[in-house]
């Protein structure tokens, strides 16, 4: 509260420690799964050792292969999830962040189990490819920031604590990209193991719960995505215009995300070490932006401007892929552009928090991180087949015939910039809490946890006179 540092919150403290066992858990594995599901689907193309020789013909038509399945398979997840954000972020509100967060930690040890058993057992890797997006569909991201906004109050403070957030991200993706690049795969999966373990631990026994009111009934799911639609759409034209521009700005990093992987391991040789070292330098632009640029930056154009000159780095990335020829480019670009785009998120992040009061957290972060995964699902679908079919499922050596899904992914990127100026400059403040005013705007809670579905509904009365609650919700609008 106040003007204190957000890291003087014992609670926040035990935030950044979650952050950074989920980091290392998924930031060991990553880089193993990646080529081993490279030679998996190699051996129908001749098979190879896509480690040891990612350009080869095989790897290069496994890499095609795996990123259309992997796009269909995380589209469809995410189809799931953009609903599950929404019920399970609203839900939070009333039964609490910390069940749904054990849950999802709980959950995340089935498919570290799926690779192991593939390379201590021989177990086929369709079983993580399954269990993965299973997993995924999960999604309490809505709960995540839900929490911190719990934690962190003061809305001056909200941009420094999701900055802080991304620095953790950083500094515990170094040692796991050390891990993941550079200890043979058994070990590295037996240590993530150990780590998956540990934070289910740490979630039962240190982590607290930060409503205040937990075990109040949780709406049902129609009166939930009608909250959340009203929300989203008929709060304010401030709140439906970040919204698209967060859709945007995902599409273009899911597509880009999509097919930046096939196209550096078919396309350039990138091998697993090598690959390792290229993360590391993208979190050290992020790390050293986040450090040095995100306060004077905000401080001096904004959060609004400073979001604005982020997506402008979101929109010409896709397309600087294409000049990268050798891979010191892509290090080149890496270090360059990783930390400016990365910002958007802690800025993006404070934004949307400051929109509402703390009543409606859940709701709003749950809403927007639905539609996100809902582009996202759509995006890394579309972006995986297209890139399949434009590289003729791998087949192509010239580099070129894969620059199509790129230029697609910077005109999503472009689309989200413009709209992001059309938004003024000072986000509009957030509505007074419900038992603060007489009158409900649709989807607020009413007494008995349910949601106000008509405008000017009271908390003790239906308005005498529809027309005076009416022009009250108008004035409230404004």
């Amino acid at each position: 509260a106040g003007g204190s540092s957000p890291l003087g919150d014992d609670r926040f403290r035990r935030i950044l420690v979650l952050v950074s066992l989920t980091v290392l858990q998924y930031g060991t594995i990553a880089p193993v799964v990646q080529f081993l599901l490279l030679s998996f689907f190699a051996v129908r193309h001749g098979g190879g050792d896509c480690e040891d020789h990612p350009n080869s013909g095989p790897c290069r038509q496994a890499a095609s292969d795996l990123a259309f399945i992997a796009g269909i398979l995380t589209g469809t997840s995410q189809c799931v999830a953009c609903v599950s954000a929404l019920l399970l972020g609203s839900w939070s509100d009333r039964l609490g962040r910390r069940p749904l967060l054990l849950v999802k930690s709980t959950f995340s040890v089935i498919p570290v189990l799926a690779v192991a058993l593939h390379v201590f057992h021989g177990l086929t890797l369709w079983v993580y490819l399954i269990a993965m997006p299973v997993y995924e569909a999960l999604d309490v991201n809505g709960v995540f920031l839900g929490y911190v906004s719990d934690v962190v109050t003061d809305p001056r403070q909200r941009t420094q604590a999701f900055g802080a957030l991304m620095l953790t991200y950083i500094l515990a993706g170094g040692p796991a990209v050390v891990l993941g690049g550079w200890l043979s795969a058994e070990v590295a999966i037996l240590f993530v193991l150990v780590i998956c373990i540990i934070k289910v631990a740490f979630v039962v026994l240190a982590l607290p719960e930060t409503v205040v009111h937990v075990g109040r009934r949780a709406p049902g799911v129609l009166p939930t995505l009608s909250a959340a639609a009203d929300l989203i759409f008929f709060r304010n034209s401030f709140i439906s215009r970040m919204a698209l521009v967060f859709v945007l700005s995902g599409q273009s990093l899911a597509g880009l995300a999509t097919v930046a992987k096939p196209y550096l391991t078919g396309y350039l040789g990138v091998d697993r070490p090598t690959g390792a070292r290229l993360v590391f330098v993208c979190g050290c632009s992020v790390m050293s932006t986040i450090y040095l640029g995100l306060k004077p930056l905000v401080n001096r154009l904004g959060e609004v401007r400073t979001t604005q000159c982020c997506l402008g780095f979101l929109a010409s990335l896709p397309l600087l892929y294409c000049a990268c020829s050798e891979v010191w480019h892509v290090f080149v670009l890496a270090a360059v552009f990783s930390g400016p785009m990365v910002l958007q998120f802690p800025v993006i992040t404070a934004i949307k928090s400051n929109l509402v009061n703390e009543e409606e957290q859940g709701l709003m972060q749950g809403a927007l991180a639905s539609f996100r995964v809902l582009a996202e699902a759509v995006a890394g679908a579309f972006f995986g087949a297209y890139y399949s079919y434009s590289t003729h499922g791998g087949t192509e050596k010239d580099r070129t015939k894969a620059f199509p899904p790129f230029v697609l992914a910077s005109f999503l990127g472009g689309c989200s910039l413009l709209l992001a100026c059309t938004l003024p400059d000072r986000p509009p403040p957030p509505m007074p809490k419900s038992s603060e005013r007489s009158v409900l705007l649709p989807g607020e809670t009413l007494a008995d946890g349910s949601y106000s579905t008509m405008p000017g509904t009271s908390h003790s009365q239906p308005p005498a006179n529809p027309q005076d609650s009416q022009d009250q919700d108008v004035a409230l609008r404004t």
